[in-house]
């Protein structure tokens, strides 16, 4: 018999779960390693009346596929940014040298537009 901790014992009592939701638990979590949220989501949709068991284990594979794409979504944003971030500097470098030796210089895209708007040309 295991020790209680605070979260086992707040867990109702359940039958041990049979070999096919076993089965399905696990294609749950594998199936989101291949598919995302997809085969947690068919999973929970599928047996959430019949499997309390298979409920929770797809329900969980599913929200943490979610989680884990929210976060590389959000973190594809900054490791673009970490690597945009070294050429903005070495463009506002070479346009600094340019400009103290009074050079004409213009950034790409940007600059003829910032030409139309205060040149008009």
């Amino acid at each position: 018999m295991q020790p209680s901790t605070p979260v086992t014992q707040q867990l109702p009592q359940i039958a041990a779960p049979t070999q096919d939701e076993k089965t399905m638990g696990m294609i749950a979590h594998f199936g989101a390693i291949v598919t995302g949220f997809v085969a947690p989501l068919v999973i929970y949709l599928m047996k959430k009346d019949e499997s309390k068991y298979v409920a929770f284990q797809s329900l969980q594979a599913l929200y943490f596929s979610l989680a884990s794409a929210a976060a590389i979504f959000v973190l594809s944003f900054v490791l673009i940014g970490l690597f945009i971030w070294p050429i903005a500097v070495v463009f506002h470098v070479i346009a600094g040298i340019k400009v103290s030796s009074a050079q004409h210089w213009e950034y790409p895209v940007v600059g003829k537009m910032a030409r139309q708007k205060i040149y008009g040309a």
